[in-house]
């Protein structure tokens, strides 16, 4: 990574052909680790990485299949149980009164976190109340079709730490997506988000704050 932010392309080089000996995405955490970072250094010198994360959305499984790989992930990684189920209790302990509730999802995934909370409220005394979640991938204020009577509840959930700033992009999306819920004048705000500053502009920081977070993911889940 310091060979590449160097722009040191013979030592990068050198140290990608020793690097491809050593590591394996079916191997021990550490090769694991090294073979998706390896991947991820490729795709930075060949500019391609908007075009693999596309081919690699498109390539996920999809219905019952995906669900139940999220599902296995859910259940063994107690990081996204406990934070979406501290959401959920942070947001049904506030509605508690209210009849009608609004969830605006930043990034839902396959939405199986809110299962428990529809559940939880399913069973509150009295009648339940009305519940509508919205997500989306970009949006504007106009899109969340807002309803009167409604009580707003917002959820950034994994994924602020990887929307750009205004060291990346002028525009400062990060920013923006914040702003956008501060108008939203919600109820509550929730955000859950794991130990990782990765999206501002220094490459090699970037890329060690991304391999120690993801070496303590691998090595717990393993």
């Amino acid at each position: 990574a310091k060979a590449v932010a160097g722009n040191d392309m013979e030592t990068t080089e050198w140290l990608m052909s020793e690097l491809r000996k050593m590591v394996s995405v079916s191997g021990n955490p550490i090769q694991r680790l090294g073979a998706y970072m390896l991947e991820a250094l490729v795709a930075r010198l060949a500019s391609s990485g908007s075009t693999i994360y596309k081919v690699l959305k498109c390539k996920e499984p999809t219905g019952s299949e995906l669900l139940s790989h999220m599902h296995l992930l859910y259940e063994i990684c107690p990081y996204l149980k406990f934070g979406y189920m501290s959401a959920n209790g942070a947001i049904a302990e506030v509605m508690k009164e209210e009849s009608e509730v609004h969830i605006i999802d930043f990034q839902i995934n396959q939405g199986i976190q809110w299962v428990s909370l529809i559940q939880a409220v399913a069973g509150r005394p009295g009648a339940p109340p009305k519940i509508r979640i919205t997500s989306f991938d970009e949006v504007e204020l106009k899109d969340l079709a807002l309803q009167p009577g409604e009580a707003i509840a917002v959820n950034f959930a994994m994924m602020l730490h990887h929307v750009p700033d205004e060291s990346v992009d002028s525009g400062n999306h990060r920013d923006r997506l914040v702003r956008l819920a501060k108008c939203l004048s919600p109820k509550i705000v929730t955000l859950v988000e794991q130990e990782s500053h990765t999206n501002n502009l220094p490459f090699f920081p970037r890329f060690v704050e991304t391999m120690n977070y993801y070496l303590a993911i691998f090595e717990s889940i393993d």
